[in-house]
């Protein structure tokens, strides 16, 4: 089979021919290309781009970041496009990016250190504008990005010792609500659904549970914290194993994925929510309002997130900026806790 990467190339086609076939010069060419920074007259153009439409010329916009020193591009690595929060927050990145004529690149991680990494020095040798790395906190190492010679803003979490600021949510308090609100319905037992390791945000979102459950004169058993891969399918097998084997009333899903895992759990054993099992989720993205039942959940304000983190790409990088810890979160009230 014929490679196709290999047998398609851009035509040859310069600026410098445009002009010749156009009947100007080539920096005229590039001022039109460029909306600037130059006017140019309305025949003129029009004629210029009718040509480049004809000759199927495209600015070299590499080539031009070359001789600029922006190129328009930033770099986004995200921890896991399966995951719906994720690919939500990438979403609203991306819009706000948009908004400031920023033009984005998005890696997948795939929860692996290795590609963050690989993604990071692709993104390098792009010679994008800045770097946006979306953390969790379980493998990372700041080494990789110690030279970094563009801005780097974190989000959710930022290694130790790694240098750029860290904009994020308030997960302690994510992880407290989701639990406080289960309380609220006099659950005495409360357990939570996680990760297989504390790390990042995860970490908080822990306290925070353990701290509603204290602060209620509950004291938490180690066999309430149910850990599970980031996917579904995993979650899923924790919850049905858990549930068999114990006398689960209420459960805090630490993320979105662990929410839907858990109800599917949950509906292998014919356990109806919320009358068998109270749930509660600490991310909130769109899934959860559609699941069935409707999932109560920690909703975060993700497109001011997302504008933050534009704005901190773009700030004087003399005078800095420093974290920045975006808010409210909002309980929204919906079927699996018994709300409604």
């Amino acid at each position: 089979m014929e490679n196709l990467l290999a047998s398609k190339r851009w035509p040859g086609v310069t600026a410098a021919d445009v002009g010749r076939r156009a009947g100007t010069s080539s920096a005229v060419v590039s001022y039109v290309m460029n909306e600037g920074p130059r006017p140019v007259a309305a025949e003129t153009r029009e004629r210029v781009l009718r040509v480049a439409r004809e000759l199927g010329y495209r600015p070299h916009r590499l080539a031009s970041s070359l001789r600029s020193g922006r190129s328009g591009f930033i770099g986004l690595v995200v921890p896991n496009t399966d995951n719906p929060y994720f690919s939500a927050l990438a979403r609203s990145i991306e819009r706000a990016a948009d908004g400031a004529g920023l033009l984005t690149f998005i890696a997948n991680a795939s929860l692996s250190d290795a590609r963050e990494r690989a993604s990071v020095n692709a993104f390098l040798e792009a010679r994008v504008d800045g770097l946006i790395v979306i953390d969790v906190g379980e493998a990372t190492k700041s080494g990789s990005f110690d030279t970094a010679p563009v801005p780097l803003i974190w989000v959710h979490h930022r290694p130790d010792g790694a240098p750029g600021p860290l904009i994020s949510f308030d997960s302690y308090s994510a992880g407290r609500q989701a639990t406080e609100h289960l309380l609220e319905h006099g659950h005495r037992r409360v357990d939570c659904l996680t990760g297989p390791v504390d790390a990042g945000p995860v970490t908080d979102r822990l306290r925070g549970w353990r701290d509603a459950l204290t602060e209620a004169g509950i004291r938490p058993d180690p066999s309430w914290v149910l850990r599970s891969g980031y996917d579904r399918e995993s979650a899923q097998r924790t919850v049905r194993a858990a549930l068999t084997a114990q006398n689960i009333e209420a459960l805090v899903a630490f993320t979105d994925t662990h929410a839907l895992g858990a109800v599917r759990g949950a509906a292998d054993l014919n356990r109806h929510m919320p009358d068998d099992l109270a749930l509660t989720t600490c991310d909130g993205t769109a899934d959860t309002e559609y699941s069935v039942p409707s999932l109560t959940a920690v909703t975060k304000p993700i497109g001011a997130l997302a504008k933050h983190v534009i704005a901190a790409l773009q700030a004087d990088p003399v005078a800095g900026v420093g974290d920045e810890v975006i808010g409210p979160l909002t309980l929204e009230r919906r079927q699996s806790c018994g709300c409604t």
